[in-house]
This record gives C-alpha cells, structure tokens and sequence, in this order.
C-alpha cells in the first residue's frame, strides 16, 4: 500500500480515528481538540492511497526555541511500515525554527533531543 505524507496538521475528527484505532481515545478531551490541534506549531499526516489518514503526528512548543513531537499516533493496520518514523522526521524538519531544540518524548521516560543548526 502507498502512503504520502501531507504537511498538516490532522483535524479533530481524524485524530479522534486515529485515537480510537489505538485504543486510547479515553486519553482525550472532545471539548478541547480541536482548540488543542489548532495550537499546533507543525503537523503532518500520513494518507493511504484513497486519502484516508493512517498516522499523525503534531508538533507544540513555544514557537521560539523548543518544540515537542505530540501525538505520534499509527494506525495499527499499518504498523512496521516506517509511518511513525517518517512522521516524526517530516514533523521535526517542519516544526523547528534554525538552532531549536526539539524535544521526542517516548513512552517509558525515554528521552531524544537533536538541536537543530549545530
């Protein structure tokens, strides 16, 4: 299956797919989406071949020097094809402003910073 990346930030109705694929739709506020999705610095979202979003990813921050990959969220579908990878790249390239430093938080405490223009 073909996939595309487009440079945007997913709407409220596609996260919540995306959220309830995963089975973590409990995990978020309907009353505040798509206030939340629109504060984002960045996002893009992966589309199958018929346009319909199989993954997302979002970038927040404070818009000056630190941004953070928000809600990496793949359609279990379409796991182990590198979608989560290429989300993540294609956001950090998007969201950071030349010398920021962006930020990937991943479950387990795990931490990754890059800084951007080093």
């Amino acid at each position: 299956m073909k996939h595309r990346i487009e440079d945007r930030v997913a709407t409220a109705p596609e996260h919540a797919a995306l959220a309830a694929a995963v089975g973590r739709e409990s995990h978020f506020d309907d009353e505040v989406r798509a206030a939340s999705l629109r504060a984002s610095l960045a996002g893009v979202v992966c589309v199958d071949e018929t346009g319909t979003p199989v993954g997302m990813a979002r970038a927040v921050g404070d818009g000056l020097q630190y941004a953070y990959v928000q809600d990496v969220i793949v359609d279990p579908r379409v796991e182990g094809e590198g979608i989560a990878t290429a989300l993540v790249s294609s956001g950090c390239s998007r969201a950071t402003p030349q010398w920021a430093c962006m930020n990937r938080w991943a479950s387990g405490g795990q931490v990754r910073s890059a800084c951007i223009g080093e």
